[in-house]
């Protein structure tokens, strides 16, 4: 079988969508750009923060990585600065424990009086 133009064989039968015209001068974002924006704007101060909102070539991504930050520092929101660090410097990786650690915990718990141990816990329950 021979593939013939214009044959999707119900594959796509429009063909590529049309780009909407208005976005076709748009560069495209990479995640570099967004990374430096978000590094960019975690660094600012304030009051450098307040006067590049109110530049008026400041772009309207650029509004909205600042109206996340300051939102996230205005409500104490963990998960929103968590979330712009993810996507600019990237998750932290979680180290296990070295054997080294381990020994080192034991020891520490082993200069602990027992009965201390024991009201710390019974004070401060460890959640599961």
């Amino acid at each position: 079988m021979t593939f013939k133009k214009g044959n999707t064989f119900g594959k796509n039968p429009g063909g590529r969508k049309a780009v909407i015209p208005e976005l076709l001068g748009v560069p495209t974002m990479s995640k570099e750009n967004v990374r430096r924006l978000v590094l960019k704007y975690l660094q600012m101060t304030p009051a450098e923060m307040g006067e590049k909102l109110h530049d008026p070539n400041t772009t309207m991504l650029e509004h909205m990585m600042m109206a996340v930050i300051q939102k996230a520092m205005k409500e104490g929101d963990e998960k929103r600065i968590n979330f712009l660090l993810d996507r600019s410097i990237g998750k932290v990786a979680t180290v296990d424990d070295t054997p080294e650690l381990e020994a080192r915990k034991r020891e520490i718990l082993e200069a602990i009086p027992s009965h201390k141990i024991v009201k710390l816990l019974r004070e401060h329950p460890i959640e599961k």
